[in-house]
């Protein structure tokens, strides 16, 4: 029977390619350039057959083609949403190659704003100058990393970084968490978590930085230890995120919104840009957003405004400054829930917790200022170097009074919530200084692009810490009173105060080459070293060398890549074993191999691969001594990570992610030995799908509906004795994209889940959410 049936599948394929082949042979082929107004290629631009259900997209020179055309005359169509269609005629004949251009009345920059309404892919931006500084593309970089855009933002109506990152495969967690410098957004990543990791268009940005979507154009996650390009105070061993901010464009152009929805919540957005002389080589633009909302707790209101203005300076055509600011305020609880030890119950379902029960009051908040400042100059020192210069100021301002909930179980099996007060004012600066040489050359026929660079990154911090036991209330059979502002403020004015202070200075050097063995096959060699100093002679004072090495073929030019990297990160180690000796920076080393796509004219782009991170020299007790440690504390993370995004047809977009994690601890005190990393499920996974019409008279109308899911993880300490359960969350929208506005609904939380992530504190997420949105354009 099996022989049979491979002898009739292997006819009927013989059959077929024979069709084809007589098909082929007496069909003709359509190739064409689209163009803007100003000559340049107009990319990613799409164009339809009419009366057929062909449609292509154009590549970044602006090219496209269609093959197996039956001889005929046709009309192509491209069309662009708020401009008029360009239709042209063309006629195909057999055996012959038909070629046309097509110039659309839009300049360059023009189209950029506008492409990503019609029938792209426009979830497909993975191009990045920040990932390896280097002019690579994605099939030709040997990393893994994943890119939310500022489109799927706006369609999903994300009004926060934590909204945003569901979008990006295998990170989880990300949620809020405590902080002297001041609240921050952590999450995890390859089985580690990232605490406060962040950096801004590529320089580190402080660890208290809180962003408003409104000034991001995407948002990079960027996959593994990267401290070779990054250092280590920006990365941890699962990765980072870089945030990409909006640049001003050549012509004018805004937009204001407002967003109305349950628990109180309103928010008005503005983005206007605009040139600032005729020849429009000074740029200027301002992103800003104000916030309200009651939340879903009893109590809980907050409140953020970000402003975000920019400024681009064409000097010349070899000089390019870029000077942006943005304040970022926020006011908002901070509840940090701590079932310590499990008070009695493995999970919250066993808990009984009423997620909208804060055990809180009015004024026990968070009020955080949060000031950046960034410079930038480009110059072109010939066709083939260029010189990057960056500045990063960072400032966060922290007035919060934490409030703790310590949850535990008493002799009679009752529990009890023990609510401490943490109060927090306190200041965190970061500067950084770096400079970039790139260059791009040839050495004999082979293509060669390095990267030589210098970075000088100050951390300073100053803090006053004050905690307090308030009082204890049962869990279930009462009704605890709101807690007065006046009240914890006299307790904390008895208690006495804990004042901190220091600073830190990291130097580094780095250098990073990709060389074209041949057209296809690309070899990466980078190596970093770093000097950390802390004032004082007792202050520690640690250098760490840090390589990276990575491989890719593309197996199909521009298609298909195979890719592998050895990549590596370092935390810097404080003090000596019992014989004195220094310990040395902690160390990360991964292998990742993997495979990258971007096949069908670009509407498929995919991203898959395994990981084996190892860590090593961590610190642990001394089992001869319990009064030092020891370092050969050793940790193992693998897994796996699929990135796809797609547009199998005109106005449908697909945006999914899975990622699979084994992480654990292998020599480490006792009681941690075969534990996991806490806040890292076993698996994860989001998706995405949307379709709007991009012609007749639908067009503009679209929908979208999508689902996260994480496996269960653990929160608070690697000892794995309390379980966050995991959870399936849908969510959905509508709208209605014009020309001038549009209008947008959104359910978030379809299925009403009461579900908690964890950064490390658990934090109950919000319930299911009505949101409504009207942004007009001009």
């Amino acid at each position: 029977m099996f022989t049979y049936m491979t002898k009739l599948l292997f006819f009927l394929s013989a059959f077929i390619f024979s069709l084809q082949t007589l098909y082929a042979q007496s069909s003709g082929s359509i190739k064409g350039t689209v163009t803007t107004s100003d000559n340049k290629p107009a990319a990613a631009v799409t164009v339809h057959i009419k009366g057929t259900n062909k449609s292509t997209l154009t590549d970044d020179k602006g090219n496209f083609r269609f093959k197996n055309i039956a001889p005929s005359t046709y009309i192509l169509e491209v069309s662009l949403v708020g401009y008029a269609d360009v239709d042209q005629r063309v006629t195909v004949s057999s055996n012959e190659e038909a070629r046309v251009g097509i110039q659309l009345q839009v300049t360059a920059n023009t189209l950029q704003e506008v492409v990503i309404s019609g029938g792209t892919n426009k979830f497909a931006k993975k191009e990045s100058e920040f990932v390896a500084r280097l002019p690579l593309t994605n099939l030709e970089n040997p990393q893994s990393y994943s890119v939310v855009t500022k489109e799927i933002m706006q369609e999903q109506l994300v009004t926060t970084i934590e909204g945003a990152l569901k979008n990006a495969a295998g990170i989880s967690n990300a949620a809020p968490g405590p902080g002297g410098g001041g609240t921050s957004v952590g999450f995890a990543s390859r089985g580690f978590r990232t605490g406060s990791t962040n950096t801004r268009n590529g320089l580190t940005a402080g660890n208290v930085t809180l962003l408003d979507p409104v000034n991001m154009e995407r948002i990079e996650a960027i996959k593994g230890p990267s401290a070779t390009l990054f250092g280590s105070q920006a990365v941890s061993y699962g990765g980072l995120v870089n945030i990409v901010t909006k640049q001003p464009f050549e012509t004018f152009k805004g937009e204001v919104g407002y967003t109305a929805g349950s628990f109180g919540f309103n928010r008005v957005t503005a983005d206007i840009n605009t040139p600032l002389n005729e020849e429009k080589t000074a740029l200027f633009r301002i992103n800003a957003a104000g916030e309200t909302q009651n939340g879903f707790q009893d109590y809980g209101q907050a409140s953020t405004f970000d402003i975000a203005p920019s400024f681009l300076y064409k000097a010349n055509d070899r000089l390019v400054i870029r000077l942006d600011a943005e304040v970022f305020t926020t006011k908002r609880p901070i509840i940090l829930y701590a079932p310590w030890g499990g008070a009695g119950a493995g999970n919250f379902s066993e808990l009984g917790l009423d997620i909208k029960q804060s055990f809180s009051g009015e004024g026990l908040d968070s009020r955080q200022t949060t000031t950046n400042l960034f410079a930038r100059a480009d110059y072109k020192i010939s066709g083939n170097w260029t010189s990057q210069t960056n500045f990063s100021y960072t400032l966060g301002n922290n007035h919060t009074k934490y409030l703790f909930l310590n949850i535990e179980q008493y002799p009679d099996d009752s529990r009890y919530v023990s609510r401490e007060n943490y109060d927090v004012n306190g200041t965190l600066s970061s500067t950084d200084f770096q400079q970039n040489f790139i260059g791009d050359f040839t050495i004999g026929n082979f293509r060669n692009r390095l990267l030589i660079g210098f970075d000088y990154l100050r951390y300073t911090y100053a803090s006053t810490r004050i905690d307090a036991y308030f009082d204890t209330v049962d869990i279930h059979y009462s009704t605890p009173q709101p807690i007065n502002i006046y009240n914890v403020n006299q307790v904390l004015a008895a208690s006495p105060a804990r004042r901190y202070a220091g600073n830190d200075q990291t130097y580094s050097a780095y250098i990073s080459d990709v060389f074209n063995i041949t057209d296809k096959l690309l070899a990466m060699a980078s190596v970093r070293i770093d000097r950390y100093v802390e004032p004082g002679d007792d202050g520690l004072k640690q250098t760490a060398l840090s390589p990276k090495f990575g491989l890719v073929y593309q197996l199909v030019k521009n298609k298909v890549s195979l890719f592998g990297n050895y990549m590596n990160g370092f935390q810097n180690s404080y003090g000596e074993d019992s014989k004195g000796n220094a310990f040395k920076p902690q160390q990360a080393n991964q292998l990742e191999g993997g495979v990258k796509l971007d096949v069908f004219d670009h509407k498929l782009s995919a991203t898959i691969s395994y990981y084996n991170i190892k860590v090593q020299d961590v610190l642990r007790t001394d089992p001869n001594d319990p009064t030092f440690s020891i370092q050969d504390g050793t940790q193992r993370s693998q897994g796996i990570d699929v990135d796809i995004i797609a547009n199998p047809l005109p106005g449908l977009n697909i945006v999914a992610g899975y990622a699979y994690n084994d992480n654990k601890y292998i020599q480490a005190e006792d009681y941690l030995i075969g534990k996991r990393n806490t806040g890292t499920p076993w698996n994860t996974g989001n998706i995405w799908v949307s379709y709007k019409a991009v012609r007749g008279a639908l067009h503009g109308l679209g929908i979208g509906a999508g689902a996260n899911f994480s496996g269960s993880t653990y929160a608070l300490n690697d000892d794995n004795s309390f379980v966050l359960d995991g959870y399936k969350t849908f969510d959905a929208t509508a709208f209605y994209d014009f020309t001038k506005w549009r209008l947008s609904v959104k359910l978030n939380n379809i299925g009403n889940l009461k579900y908690w992530v964890a950064d490390y504190y658990p934090v109950p997420q919000a319930p299911r959410q009505f949101l409504a949105s009207l942004t007009v354009r001009f």
